[in-house]
């Protein structure tokens, strides 16, 4: 039996907290990429394509991939096929979002390390 996991969400908080404080360019991009993916998982603009904003953000973002590889390592397969195309991207959407968070507080030494923003279940 494996692990299941999820986001620290205070983490993700501090990250919108640095944000806010902070104007070089990156963290102006990193505030960007992270309203344009909550306007998608919030509904907000149906005409952005999510598949292009996602395939940008995974190019762009390393801790993107990352992210994902330490989470694998955590997951265990409890046998639910993914529904379909639009679960899909939206799964893929909250990891571009964790990602970004992770790069956020990476660079601003908020965290040491990427599994510091999950909790183990």
């Amino acid at each position: 039996m494996g692990y299941k996991v999820t986001y620290k969400k205070i983490y993700f908080d501090l990250a919108y907290e640095v944000l806010k404080k902070k104007s070089n360019y990156d963290d102006i991009k990193a505030a960007d990429d992270l309203m344009v993916i909550d306007a998608i998982l919030g509904g907000a603009n149906p005409n952005i394509d999510p598949w292009s904003v996602d395939k940008r953000l995974r190019d762009e973002y390393k801790t993107i991939e990352m992210l994902e590889n330490i989470q694998m390592n955590f997951c265990y397969n409890d046998g639910r096929i993914m529904g379909g195309i639009e679960e899909r991207i939206i799964s893929n959407l909250k990891s571009d979002k964790a990602g970004i968070i992770a790069d956020v507080l990476l660079k601003h030494t908020r965290i040491k390390c990427i599994d510091e923003l999950f909790v183990h279940i």
